[in-house]
């Protein structure tokens, strides 16, 4: 047990990893804990047969120069660690309903176009759909700039659009819009990257994730492993550590001569023994803070 960290964090997935390393590169003396014997969390990659498998990552959007994915990674500064292939335009994704299948293709007017070719009876909903989800997607940016007071007093005229479906749930919105069931069940694809169903969903995250891929999919070479190693790699090079095996079950916090000592420690199997995983020694101040 090494008692020098400044933060803690427990669970190695992307979220996780992320935050990780932007305290790293801050910085900050971090440590990693992971109950698996990999890192990765959903990210992760594994062996079988000879084939490789990555659970949670099948493909990524917005990876395009300038793009919020890319920038993301610039910004982490992994984007040179790591490489990406265009899948295919015509169709990085299909969708199977029954024996009638769509295959999504990347670039907005094209996914506008397919749809208009194959339900020409709604061609006029299709296209107002779809760009009220560019629009509402694109608003939810708005709320990243909001730094003066005329950004927040413009913030409710340039966030119409989203503003006006946000409180509304996917199902409602798709079912004002649009008619033909099999035409809202290939729209609706995206929740099985969100994981809720369209009456369950908000409007405004069906819009981001739907909006997120726009452009097509991609995929980082290595499959989800790959964003692992240069997470970790570029974490063990800013100082901190990534332990696998670690399963934090109870964080206790005590005070030493007046200093607040938080401990994170893991337990047997009996539950009776508990043994320091890793232990953190902030000022009160910071403890407070966290």
């Amino acid at each position: 047990m090494i008692n020098d960290a400044d933060v803690i964090v427990i669970g190695s997935g992307a979220g996780g990893l992320a935050n990780a390393l932007c305290l790293a590169r801050a910085g900050k003396k971090v440590i990693v804990l992971e109950q698996h014997y990999v890192p990765g969390g959903w990210c992760q990659s594994f062996y079988v047969d000879g084939h490789r498998f990555s659970p949670g990552v099948h493909y990524i959007g917005a990876m395009d120069i300038g793009q919020d994915g890319s920038r993301i990674l610039e910004g982490l500064g992994i984007a040179n660690d790591l490489t990406f292939f265009r899948q295919n335009a015509k169709g990085y994704d299909h969708c199977q309903v029954g024996k009638e299948r769509f295959d999504m293709p990347a670039n907005l007017n094209r996914l506008i176009e397919n749809m208009q070719q194959r339900f020409p009876a709604e061609r006029r909903n299709i296209k107002r759909y779809l760009q009220l989800v560019n629009l509402a997607q694109q608003e939810l940016h708005v709320v990243a700039d909001l730094e003066t007071f005329t950004d927040f007093l413009t913030a409710p005229y340039r966030m119409r659009h989203l503003g006006k479906h946000a409180l509304f749930s996917t199902q409602r919105v798709i079912d004002r819009y649009l008619d033909d069931p099999l035409l809202k069940a290939f729209l609706n694809m995206q929740c099985g990257n969100h994981g809720l169903p369209p009456n369950k969903a908000g409007f405004a995250l069906h819009a981001a994730v739907m909006g997120h891929y726009f452009n097509g999919g991609f995929y980082p070479a290595g499959g989800g492993g790959g964003l692992v190693k240069a997470f970790t790699r570029a974490i063990k090079q800013y100082g901190g550590e990534v332990l696998t095996q670690a399963r934090v079950t109870k964080i206790l916090v005590r005070h030493d001569n007046g200093n607040p000592i938080l401990t994170a420690y893991n337990s047997t199997t009996d539950a009776k023994s508990w043994r320091p995983l890793w232990c953190q020694m902030p000022t009160p101040a910071r403890l407070t803070s966290l």
